[in-house]
């Protein structure tokens, strides 16, 4: 087999990136005062990001709810989200009740389901617990936040309603199964324990019919329909840790900037040698 045409493409290939090599290496000598505006443009950046950077603290709570549907609850806290992207401080402030410093160290704020996909596009009716991760420039806050979205989310007076009403239709449903229970009871007595299969049949339906009135109780005792399952455990990102990154992706683009730049100009400058 004969393997000179390979070898020579080979070899004309390693020849042309030499040439582009050697082309970019001449451009940017040519060039050199873009390389020295390019750095000066970057080493500025990079300065703004040092003075304004501080250590993150990331944290994730997670929530229940006993009524209504987590897309209200997603909308709510998705207007909280606008907010902080945003950057209005002082309606986010008044929204959840919490100082103006506690509202501007908030950096990013999201709310989702089990799935990790946004709470405010679920339109399922299980009732999971939903999670709002947040990122701050203050570790303190957190516990002030987490408060704060319990109470921002039990207030609406459209919630207190609809508990009122549901606690309406439990309270009646309750009178119903109490009936049934003391009905229950008084066949449970006229049944003789001999009889195994009507006797068991009896006790089931008092087992069930007290476990219903159980739940009810409980649900009756539930004045809100938000509580806090885990708090905030905030996690610190030291600030060295981010410039670093920054600094990575602001060299890369600089090198990047400064390549494209000095061939631009050798191209359109061809008498430059």
């Amino acid at each position: 087999m004969n393997h000179f045409p390979l070898i020579s493409f080979l070899k004309n290939v390693l020849a042309f990136y030499q040439s582009m090599l050697h082309f970019c290496v001449v451009s940017i000598k040519n060039f050199w005062y873009v390389s020295l505006l390019g750095l000066f443009i970057t080493a500025s950046i990079f300065y703004y990001f040092a003075a304004t950077k501080s250590d993150l603290y990331t944290g994730t709570a997670s929530f229940t709810f006993g009524y209504l549907n987590k897309k209200v609850y997603g909308d709510r806290l998705f207007m909280v989200q606008r907010l902080v992207e945003q950057q209005q401080t002082a309606d986010l402030s008044k929204l959840l009740q919490i100082p103006i410093k506690s509202a501007k160290s908030i950096v990013s704020f999201h709310a989702k389901n089990v799935a990790g996909s946004p709470l405010q596009e679920d339109y399922t009716e299980q009732k999971y617990p939903f999670y709002t991760e947040v990122v701050s420039t203050n570790k303190a806050g957190f516990y002030r936040l987490e408060n704060a979205l319990v109470n921002f989310l039990n207030t609406s007076k459209f919630d207190k309603d609809h508990i009122r009403y549901e606690h309406i239709k439990l309270r009646k449903k309750q009178l119903i199964f109490q009936a049934d229970l003391k009905r229950m009871d008084s066949l449970k007595n006229t049944i003789s324990v001999n009889d195994v299969s009507k006797y068991t049949e009896v006790i089931t339906l008092v087992e069930n019919i007290s476990n219903q009135l159980l739940a009810i109780e409980q649900q009756l005792n539930k004045t809100v329909s938000i509580d806090l399952l885990t708090g905030f455990v905030p996690i610190k990102t030291d600030k060295a840790t981010i410039l670093k990154g920054i600094a990575i992706k602001t060299s890369l683009i600089y090198l990047l900037c400064v390549v494209v730049m000095s061939i631009f100009l050798q191209l359109n400058f061809k008498d430059k040698k």
